[in-house]
């Protein structure tokens, strides 16, 4: 004698479509108002907050390069009248430069590229004017003041844009000259203070201006990664079990609700990725102090793409096992509807009293005959299997209760796509002994397809 495994599906039009309605993963909906408010409060929070953070990158940029422009409009007033005009085109061709990279910054936080030439070209300009003035100082020591002064003040708009995290050498480097410049003045070195002042106006102009850049470039890519971050939060935040979460939908105006916490039909993986959604959102949030490289932003926004992309298949599988579960003991119910009245469950429920479990029957009957049924999601969620056996005193007798079940299964709108029978008579010597050795085989073989289906 051997036991049966059929592999079923439910194919009324009803089932199909909740099948579809609950694989749909736009409906889903929290049933905490407290919890469901709070939570919106938050992300109406978390908005504002980047928007403000938005605008004050702008307002960041937009007050660096005016004080830029300011302080060379103000090299250029100071030149004598005759030599304001013969450097015009000089002074014109920098304001221009200032306006572009402004202009590039907004449109495109400005390519390397593009913006390494208009770099340059506008710390050129800035020397080039400073120089002109600085000539017309007979004296050197005033001369050497003269460009102190304005790399003094360069060094305070370079101090408010991190430079220790962006350009730490080039910072250093600019402060050593300014140190250095000073000690030769101080010592009535001033030629030497003015060659050391000279070269350091150009290195602490460019700077600047790289900053400036940098710290625009900075601002939108941590804006956009924290856009990016907060909305997976409100995803992650919504699956929450204090959500008391469900999946609720109508059919034919019918309506239809299923409790869903994702948690429990993950076998934990959710918690698993909100544990690593979290660490990553603590890392970005340290970052919008700290300020980080472009490349460890990058990398954090790769971090939050991927646990989207994973946080969707934990959701989608996890439907999935919840409506294999229904299946199961959808399929159990409609074994029943079929029964005769005066046969009798004597066991009946999810092994363990857990829905992720297969559902297991013993059933009698009045001539004493057992009969138990094991039915699991098996290899799909979507096609459960159903073990049967049957102890009726003589394997004749057997044979034929089993295949009487089975050819009622298609009146109940099941249909059988296949049925293997196991060698199994030896090992299970009657009903209970049947059901101990079949479930976990039923629990491996949904081990085997949630490790698969989910990917974890």
């Amino acid at each position: 004698m051997s036991s049966y495994v059929s592999t079923v599906t439910i194919n009324d039009k009803e089932w199909m479509e909740i099948q579809r309605k609950v694989s749909d993963t736009e409906i889903y909906l929290t049933r905490k108002r407290e919890e469901t408010l709070r939570l919106r409060d938050e992300i109406q929070r978390r908005e504002r907050e980047l928007r403000e953070m938005q605008e004050q990158s702008k307002r960041t940029v937009d007050s660096e390069i005016t004080m830029l422009q300011g302080s060379f409009d103000k090299s250029v007033h100071d030149l004598p009248a005759t030599i304001r005009v013969s450097l015009r085109q000089q002074a014109q061709a920098t304001d221009g430069e200032l306006a572009a990279l402004k202009n590039d910054i907004r449109a495109t936080a400005a390519k390397t590229s593009i913006a390494s030439a208009r770099i340059s070209k506008i710390s050129q300009g800035v020397a080039d004017i400073l120089g002109t003035l600085v000539k017309q100082e007979k004296d050197s020591e005033k001369g050497a003041r003269v460009y102190l002064d304005n790399i003094t003040s360069l060094l305070e708009q370079i101090e408010r844009l991190h430079p220790d995290s962006f350009e730490p050498r080039a910072y250093m480097e600019v402060i050593q000259i300014v140190n250095s410049a000073k000690s030769n003045i101080d010592a009535g070195r001033y030629q030497s203070s003015l060659i050391n002042a000279q070269a350091g106006l150009l290195k602490a102009s460019a700077l600047l201006t790289c900053l400036i850049l940098a710290n625009a470039s900075f601002n939108e890519s941590i804006s956009g990664t924290a856009e990016l971050a907060d909305s997976l939060k409100a995803r992650f935040d919504r699956f929450d079990s204090r959500m008391d979460g469900s999946i609720a939908f109508e059919i034919d105006g019918e309506k239809y609700e299923f409790d869903y916490d994702i948690d429990h039909w993950s076998e934990g993986r959710f918690a698993q990725l909100r544990k690593a959604f979290q660490t990553a959102y603590e890392q970005l949030q340290n970052a919008k102090e700290k300020r980080i490289s472009a490349d460890k932003i990058d990398a954090l926004k790769k971090t939050f793409e991927e646990l989207g992309k994973r946080l969707d298949r934990c959701d989608a599988s996890a439907r999935a096992e919840m409506l294999g579960s229904h299946r199961a003991q959808e399929t159990a119910a409609r074994l029943c509807d079929r029964m005769p009245e005066d046969w009798q469950l004597d066991k009946f429920g999810f092994e363990e009293e857990d829905d992720r479990n297969p559902y297991r029957m013993l059933i009698s009957t009045p001539s004493g005959a057992k009969i138990p049924i094991v039915i699991s999601s098996g290899a799909s969620a979507e096609k459960p299997s159903i073990f049967l056996e049957a102890y009726a005193g003589d394997e004749a007798r057997s044979e034929i209760l089993k295949k009487n079940i089975l050819a009622t299964i298609p009146m109940e709108g099941l249909r059988v796509e296949q049925t293997k029978h196991l060698p199994d008579c030896q090992s299970n010597p009657n009903g209970n002994a049947f059901l101990q050795n079949t479930l976990p085989k039923a629990m491996a073989l949904n081990k085997q397809r949630r490790q698969k289906s989910f990917g974890m």
